[in-house]
């Protein structure tokens, strides 16, 4: 059985406690993991474990195989130093 994450690119992003109309970003955002041998049955799982939710209206979504378990944590503000800056 494979594990597969789903992302979605439909996410929105607003600063809590402020009143404006508009998000302050698009940003992407993980649905879930489903659980299978083929990415459909997978995505079907995930919909399965989440069908006591409120109903949304994600459209598309990406999914991406994980290979194990293996976990990496990164600390970003640690390790933002030890890269080149962008030009």
């Amino acid at each position: 059985m494979r594990k597969y994450i789903f992302v979605t690119p439909e996410g929105l992003t607003c600063k809590p406690n402020i009143d404006r109309p508009e998000p302050e970003f698009v940003d992407m955002q993980i649905m879930g993991f489903g659980h299978d041998s083929m990415v459909q049955d997978a995505l079907k799982d995930l919909i399965e474990m989440h069908s006591h939710q409120p109903e949304n209206k994600i459209n598309a979504s990406f999914a991406f195989r994980l290979e194990n378990d293996k976990k990496n944590y990164l600390q970003i503000q640690e390790d933002r130093g030890k890269f080149p800056a962008a030009s």
